[in-house]
């Protein structure tokens, strides 16, 4: 049997960032207290991406938080991108919101997908979605993700 050491993030995701760069810096600074404490892998919280929030436009109405925080997204894995080769740990980054076509053609619609980074630059993708209870896995080749 394999072992793997884990080191978890707990924390409040109540404290909002205050910027997306500051966040990440937030996520490096723990990525390199898990290589510090001897850690293969780094979990960060469900929806940490909720501290995004705290940069949100003014007014933001609710029913525009999700597709707000969803253009984050991309921006915000490009910087995590690069952590789990800097510092030797795998970062399962949480959730984040997604926009994805619809299967029946209809508008976009957000899912919540969970993206786990490795040592190799490897990012594999693991979507939850509410109307259809089957996930679904996606693996990119390399980092970044390439565009479609």
């Amino acid at each position: 049997m394999e072992t793997i050491t884990v080191g978890l993030w707990a924390t409040n995701i109540e404290p909002p960032a205050a910027s997306l760069a500051a966040w990440a810096a937030l996520v490096e600074t723990r990525m390199a207290e898990a290589q510090a404490a001897g850690a293969e892998l780094l979990v960060l919280p469900e929806f940490a991406c909720a501290q995004w929030l705290g940069f949100a436009p003014v007014g933001l109405p609710l029913d525009q938080q999700v597709p707000w925080l969803a253009s984050l997204t991309e921006p915000a894995l490009a910087a995590l991108g690069p952590l789990p080769a800097r510092y030797g740990v795998a970062l399962l980054a949480g959730t984040m919101p997604t926009a994805v076509p619809d299967p029946d053609g209809g508008p976009l619609r957000h899912v919540n997908r969970a993206w786990l980074m490795t040592r190799k630059a490897a990012c594999t993708a693991r979507t939850s979605c509410a109307s259809r209870p089957a996930s679904r896995t996606r693996t990119h080749g390399s980092w970044p993700p390439a565009r479609r």
